[in-house]
């Protein structure tokens, strides 16, 4: 990653039930604990209304299985299962938002799979200074 990662602007978005807002607290967390500045914006329409091309410095989609995303909202936020499958609908399918990130991470697992993939990631864009 060329330029000074602690001046790195980082957008990470999904869809619905994806996950994204745990990513950017992990995110958050994993930076500021090894003394870094990041700026993690979590933009869930990044690739729908254009801001794709703002200037970030690494857009990072978070993935996850249609099915599981439907149980996790119905569950969490208390949406009809029917609800969740129209907001899906409306928005950019996954396989377009992956193919504009600069990183995918899926979280179709655990969060202490994902703890470990946003660490994994972490290291490779640190390490590449």
């Amino acid at each position: 990653m060329s330029g000074n990662w602690r001046n790195n602007i980082v957008a990470v978005t999904g869809t619905i039930g994806s996950g994204k807002s745990t990513v950017t607290r992990l995110f958050q967390n994993a930076f500021l604990t090894d003394g870094y500045l990041l700026y993690v914006y979590e933009i869930p329409l990044l690739f729908e209304v254009g801001m794709n091309k703002a200037g970030f410095q690494s857009i990072v989609v978070v993935t996850v299985d249609e099915e599981v995303a439907v149980q996790r909202v119905v569950q969490y936020r208390g949406l009809t299962e029917e609800d969740v499958r129209l907001r899906i609908a409306t928005q950019l399918p996954r396989r377009e938002k992956e193919a504009g990130a600069d990183y995918v991470l899926d979280n179709s697992g655990s969060e202490d799979d994902l703890r470990s993939a946003v660490r994994a990631l972490f290291t490779n864009l640190t390490s590449s200074e």
